[in-house]
């Protein structure tokens, strides 16, 4: 797929591509990244001439668009251990030193009934007592220890719970 990129991409946004086809590989897998190379060569042959400002903007927006970061995906991120190993490296803290790690959790009543079984988010976004009390839990967001086992398992329970794509 790198090397796909290499040959079809200008120079000029080759990084950027990049970063979206190992981001797509991550999201799901190498057709997926596939896919979107093959709608950066439709956009780029749309273009009269490789307008590179629009071409870049485009390779963005269109891995962010097609690697949607919904609560679950964010929650796998989360609890990656090459995210605790990476944020250990950036604070320099030593392998007998405890790290503690707290996310600000803040999920709106909708991503939350769209992380439910589709006839469960549906019937949560209907007006009745537990829509707003599920509403009124939700507005006010939580600090959660992720390197604690309460907290991880809390994020890391979300794409386990059989509620992942």
């Amino acid at each position: 797929m790198l090397q796909r990129a290499r040959d079809e991409q200008p120079a000029g946004i080759l990084q950027i591509v990049i970063e979206g086809v190992r981001r797509m590989i991550d999201y799901q897998d190498v057709a997926y990244a596939s896919l979107y190379l093959d709608r950066m060569a439709a956009v780029r042959r749309a273009l009269a001439q490789d307008d590179i400002t629009l071409l870049r903007e485009t390779a963005r927006h269109l891995a962010l668009w097609m690697s949607y970061e919904d609560t679950i995906r964010v929650a796998d991120l989360k609890t990656r251990g090459s995210r605790f190993a990476r944020v250990r490296g950036e604070v320099h803290a030593g392998s007998d030193q405890l790290l503690a790690i707290n996310e600000f959790m803040h999920p709106r009543l909708e991503e939350i009934c769209e992380t439910l079984p589709a006839g469960l988010g549906r019937w949560l976004m209907q007006p009745h007592v537990v829509h707003h009390l599920v509403r009124r839990l939700a507005q006010s967001g939580r600090v959660v220890t992720t390197s604690s086992l309460r907290g991880y398992l809390m994020r890391a329970g979300l794409p386990r719970a059989g509620l992942s794509r």
